[in-house]
């Protein structure tokens, strides 16, 4: 009878669970799906407007600017408040500059860079080899877990929201308890101005 007993136990701990592994994966195929909605944006420019929350400040830095992108050259964050900057990740590399410096590479960021740029394009197949997805706390987004270390040591999650499948937000979290939350708006092209494309090249 005990053995039965224990026997009937394990079979409803492993019931229990597999019941939890499929609501995992139906939510994580739940929100693939509503993800691949997001639309494709392989030519656009916009604004956006950035605030970086520190867990030692009480109020948000925030900054605003513009956004080119191509998928196929990379793209163009112009930063324009408080202070001038502009970050260009080429198929070279991530370079940076501002009022002071000329431009120069930045080491070690490039990955994120790439995300968000995957993001920012509604390239969701790019997105789905350095993710994992799963519903936010908000309705109308969806959480990106990181695969690999590389992106688990630098962002503990990404948000990206979405009204009427066009990309609105994205919220970085960090593992520090910092995060960072960006309100786009983006329009799609035909082609970039020749000024922007030339920055890429």
């Amino acid at each position: 009878a005990i053995n039965s007993a224990g026997a009937s136990a394990t079979e409803n701990d492993d019931i229990e669970k597999n019941l939890i592994e499929s609501k995992e994966i139906s939510k994580a195929n739940m929100s693939l799906e509503r993800l691949k909605q997001l639309s494709s944006l392989p030519l656009a420019q916009g604004t956006f407007k950035q605030r970086k929350y520190f867990t030692i400040l009480n109020q948000p830095i925030v900054s605003t600017g513009e956004v080119h992108l191509d998928q196929t050259l990379g793209f163009i964050w112009q930063t324009h408040y408080p202070i001038s900057s502009v970050l260009r990740l080429k198929k070279s590399g991530l370079y940076m500059q501002d009022a002071v410096s000329p431009e120069r590479e930045v080491k070690g960021a490039g990955t994120i860079t790439q995300v968000l740029m995957n993001a920012l394009s509604g390239n969701v197949s790019a997105l789905e080899n350095e993710f994992s997805f799963q519903p936010s706390k908000k309705k109308a987004c969806i959480s990106l877990l990181p695969k690999e270390n590389l992106l688990a040591n630098v962002m503990q999650a990404i948000d990206l929201c979405m009204v009427d499948n066009k990309l609105k937000s994205i919220v970085l979290f960090e593992h520090s308890g910092n995060r960072t939350e960006i309100d786009i708006n983006l329009t799609a092209l035909t082609k970039l101005p020749e000024a922007i494309s030339a920055q890429l090249q």
